[in-house]
């Protein structure tokens, strides 16, 4: 995983009120986990999805899980793995 991508991940999970108490390193930690493997584009607009509020079945006000996020960034994952092949 890029450092760009893993800042993202970082500001997105600080830019909730709640996530001030989670210890950062092992957040990360899960994140390197959980998204082992998707593009790295992929992941950062997952990050600015859930920022937005784009991500229709996120709440707003609450940061995602790791796994809400993984679920998140494998659907991005998915949709520009099927433009790049389109666009071949």
């Amino acid at each position: 995983m890029q450092d760009q991508t893993r800042a993202i991940i970082g500001v997105m999970f600080n830019s909730y009120s709640q996530s001030q108490n989670t210890d950062p390193d092992a957040l990360l930690l899960a994140c390197d986990i959980a998204l082992e493997g998707l593009r790295d584009d992929a992941i950062q607009d997952a990050c600015r999805r859930f920022m937005k509020g784009q991500v229709l079945d996120a709440d707003r006000h609450f940061a995602p899980s790791v796994a809400q996020l993984a679920v998140e960034c494998q659907s991005r994952h998915d949709y520009f793995n099927r433009l790049d092949k389109a666009a071949q």
